[in-house]
């Protein structure tokens, strides 16, 4: 019966596809200007991070798997996963701060 319960809570809260992208974006985003401070998004002022926002969410999917989620990003021909959503949390499965430009 608490299995059930705990499975029950866990599709009820899982993260939608919606969270991925926004954790996903800022995540980027705090990436980028990390690296270059000078040079990164900030110099672009808000329309800058708005349309860095929107390529990224273009790019990012998630699965869903009822009681957990997958974010995706897809880049060219190449598709990552690099988020796991559980009881609406998003766990990042990469480390963003070291995400290479090749």
């Amino acid at each position: 019966m608490i299995l059930l319960v705990v499975i029950l809570a866990m599709f009820t809260t899982n993260s939608s596809e919606e969270k991925h992208k926004k954790y996903i974006s800022n995540k980027m985003i705090e990436s980028v200007e990390k690296k270059n401070p000078e040079n990164g998004l900030n110099t672009f002022s808000e329309p800058g991070k708005s349309l860095g926002i929107k390529l990224v969410e273009r790019m990012v999917t998630s699965d869903n798997y009822l009681i957990f989620s997958l974010g995706k990003i897809r880049f060219k021909s190449n598709e990552q996963v690099i988020t796991l959503g559980i009881v609406d949390l998003i766990i990042p499965l990469i480390d963003f701060d070291n995400i290479s430009q090749d």
